[in-house]
C-alpha cells in the first residue's frame, strides 16, 4: 500500500501520509478496508475494488500450507550480545510491563511473524547498518528512547472535539483519568466544581507480534 499524496482532512490542514506495507489478508474487512484507503471509508462510498483486493488477498492466506513448528531460537553468542544485560534496560521493562517474557533470539523463517502494518520510508537506510554490522542489532530491534507524544492538536470550533494526528502509527489512548476539580469561569468568581474526564494520549513502542 503506497499513499504519498497529501489529503486535506482537518480545518483546511493537509495531513501527511507515508508509505506503508499491509498484511491485509491476515486482518478483518473492516480494518482491511481502512488500511487500503488509508482512513475511514466515506458514506455511500463504492468499495467494490476495495473488497475486491481484500477477497483476493484473504484467498491467498487460506491457500497457505500449514506451518509445522521449529525450534525457532538461536544461540546468542555468535552475535556477542549480553541478552541478560539487554534485559535490564528500564524502558524495555516498561514497555512489555503487562507481559511475561523474556529476552530471546529467533530465527523467523521459522514462526510466522503477525505485523499489521509497517512503515516502508527508508527502509533500506535503515536496516544496512544491521547488516554490516550485526552487533548493531540490539539497538536496531529494542526500544532505546520513549518517543514525544505530538505537539500538535486541532481543537474543532466548539471546542467539544480534538484531533491529535501522527506519522508514527503507534499513536494510541494510552488510558483515562477521572478526578473531582474546581473550575473557576474567570478570575475573581466563586469556583465551580465539575468532573474532569482526563485522555491520556502516547506513542507507544513497536514490537513484531
Amino acid at each position: 500500500m503506497s499513499t504519498r499524496e497529501p489529503t486535506v482532512l482537518v480545518h483546511g490542514e493537509p495531513i501527511a501520509q507515508r508509505q506503508a506495507r499491509a498484511l491485509i489478508g491476515w486482518v478483518s474487512r473492516e480494518e482491511a478496508i481502512q488500511l487500503l484507503l488509508g482512513r475511514n471509508p466515506a458514506p455511500g462510498e463504492d468499495l467494490t475494488r476495495i473488497e475486491g483486493q481484500f477477497d483476493a488477498m484473504r484467498a491467498a492466506v487460506g491457500k497457505r500450507s500449514k506451518l509445522t513448528p521449529k525450534r525457532s531460537v538461536v544461540d546468542s553468542p555468535k552475535l556477542h550480545l549480553d541478552l541478560e544485560s539487554l534485559a535490564q534496560n528500564p524502558l524495555l521493562n516498561s514497555v512489555f510491563a503487562p507481559f511475561s517474557w523474556t529476552l530471546k533470539i529467533v530465527d523467523l523463517r521459522m514462526v510466522i511473524a503477525y505485523q499489521k502494518a509497517i512503515s516502508i520510508d527508508g527502509l533500506d537506510e535503515r536496516v544496512k547498518p544491521v547488516v554490516d554490522d550485526p552487533s548493531r542489532l540490539a539497538k536496531f530491534c529494542l526500544p532505546g528512547e520513549q518517543p514525544v507524544p505530538p505537539q500538535g492538536v486541532l481543537g474543532d470550533v466548539d471546542q467539544k472535539g480534538y484531533t491529535v494526528s501522527s506519522l508514527n502509527p503507534n499513536l494510541r489512548i494510552a488510558g483515562t483519568q477521572v478526578q473531582q476539580v474546581q473550575f473557576t469561569p474567570k478570575e475573581g468568581m466563586q469556583p465551580v466544581p465539575m468532573l474532569a474526564i482526563t485522555f491520556l494520549v502516547s506513542m507507544g513502542h513497536s514490537y513484531l507480534q
